[in-house]
């Protein structure tokens, strides 16, 4: 029984300094990949939540596999749906910024086709580099309530409203 104890405390321990390396936010930062699409951003949207309720930052969203403007046929609506979700994702997502990669002519498989998604991506940026420091939201735990604390630049508590609807909780 005692190294059963003993290498649970050690699993518990290991487990919180993991937590505590993941939730500093000058050594880690998440970034969420979507597609443009209703139940990818609905998924998306519900990671970024999760990884905020546990204290995880994240400094980037990217969207992948954007069709090309001139692309026409059978993918036309698709590319009309994407151009559509794009700016609903950046308002969801904001003020964490939205990147976007293309949809490629081919499986982006291997080393030399991951360095093409990256120089998409970043171009001339650092992809090191943390492109947003700060929590849109955090949620608070104090004596047994919630609190859920929101960055709003430019609104005041007057410009306000919270209702639920379902499970969700509208602004």
């Amino acid at each position: 029984k005692d190294e059963v104890f003993a290498a649970a405390e050690r699993l518990l321990a290991r487990l919180d300094r993991l937590h505590k390396l993941l939730a500093d936010p000058e050594l880690t930062a998440v970034r969420v990949v979507l597609a443009l699409e209703k139940l990818s951003i609905a998924e998306a949207e519900r990671s970024f939540t999760y990884f905020h309720l546990f204290g995880y930052p994240s400094d980037l969203v990217i969207a992948n596999r954007i069709l090309p403007p001139d692309v026409g046929g059978y993918f036309a609506e698709l590319r009309r749906l994407q151009q559509q979700y794009l700016p609903q994702v950046e308002g969801a997502f904001a003020p964490v910024p939205v990147r976007t990669v293309p949809f490629f002519d081919r499986e982006m498989v291997g080393m030399d086709r991951l360095r093409e998604v990256g120089e998409a991506l970043f171009a001339s940026d650092d992809p090191t580099t943390v492109f947003y420091r700060g929590r849109p939201y955090e949620v608070l735990r104090e004596n047994g309530q919630y609190t859920l604390k929101l960055e709003l630049p430019f609104a005041s508590r007057e410009d306000v409203q919270l209702s639920r609807t379902g499970q969700e909780l509208v602004l």
